[in-house]
């Protein structure tokens, strides 16, 4: 993806590649090539769906873990985790504040749900819509339909939603510190 942030989220561990193509057949961006005998993720072409590492039966396809650079946060002083609304799903056994307590256990500082944040964007939506009502929009949320249209559907790129994700969002929001988002818009 030329250079930014997931240029190497998902790759192969050459060692455990067997060449069965099952990556190759089931990534919807064909951002899978074989080289040299093993399956090659095209770093250019990968829209970071992680597809390829549900179905490689082999574990060789593999997502960037950030493990160690959380650490180091850690240890620098105060640091937010944001939680996916959906953390329920997961972690069905325990309830919020048990959840909650857990990550603050590990060092975070402090816990916010970005349900907030979804709250923010679902406002930015319906503004949107309501001042322009023949627009169709796609939602701009997930990051891989996003790359996906970029880089396979330009023409469709006016159409996606031109609002940042509840995540982002809820960064911005909380590090504004007056409990106001300055701005949901896609900048």
């Amino acid at each position: 993806m030329g250079g930014d942030i997931l240029t190497e989220l998902v790759y192969t561990r050459r060692e455990l590649c067997r060449t069965c193509y099952t990556c190759v057949r089931e990534c919807p961006a064909k951002a899978i090539r074989i080289e040299n005998g093993q399956a090659e993720v095209m770093s250019d072409r990968c829209i970071g769906c992680g597809n390829c590492t549900r179905v490689c039966s082999q574990g060789a396809k593999v997502y960037l873990k950030t493990g160690d650079r959380v650490e180091e946060l850690l240890k620098g002083g105060k640091v937010a985790a944001m939680i996916a609304p959906s953390f329920p799903a997961e972690f069905y056994d325990m309830d919020s504040g048990q959840f909650t307590g857990m990550v603050r256990a590990l060092g975070f500082s402090s816990v916010y749900e970005v349900a907030f944040g979804a709250d923010l964007v679902a406002d930015a939506y319906k503004e949107l819509v309501d001042i322009r009502k023949t627009q169709y929009y796609i939602s701009s949320d997930c990051p891989s339909i996003v790359n996906y249209i970029k880089y396979y559907h330009p023409n469709l790129i006016d159409n996606l939603a031109p609002l940042v994700s509840p995540m982002v969002a809820m960064a911005r929001n909380l590090s504004c510190g007056k409990g106001l988002v300055a701005d949901c818009r896609n900048k």
